[in-house]
């Protein structure tokens, strides 16, 4: 199974998992990251993760057609907080757009 195949599936089931808690979260907020077209990772840090929970609600890569062209999004703990990002292992024209929301314990 491919990887873009896998985070497809992860994210249909986080998103209906998080509507299984709409009574027990709120809606707090939206994050995106990107990369086009240089090698590297991009940040964006979001909410805290003792009180919120955060998912990928979409993601994006094009041109990853070369050797090695290989786009990732993730959403990962750092510290105190949730941190998304978008992530090109090496590129010649490659671009990914990967987005987040985040909901709050309530």
């Amino acid at each position: 199974m491919s990887t873009a195949l896998k985070t497809a599936i992860t994210i249909i089931a986080l998103a209906i998992s998080a509507s299984t808690f709409s009574q027990t979260m709120s809606y707090q907020e939206s994050y995106s990251a990107s990369r086009f077209n240089t090698a590297g990772t991009s940040y964006s840090v979001m909410r805290p993760h003792a009180n919120h929970f955060c998912y990928l609600s979409s993601i994006s890569f094009e041109e990853t057609d070369g050797g090695g062209e290989e786009a990732t999004c993730r959403i990962r703990r750092s510290g105190t907080v949730w941190v998304l990002e978008a992530k090109l292992d090496q590129s010649n024209d490659a671009d990914a757009e990967c987005n987040a929301v985040c909901y709050k314990h309530l």
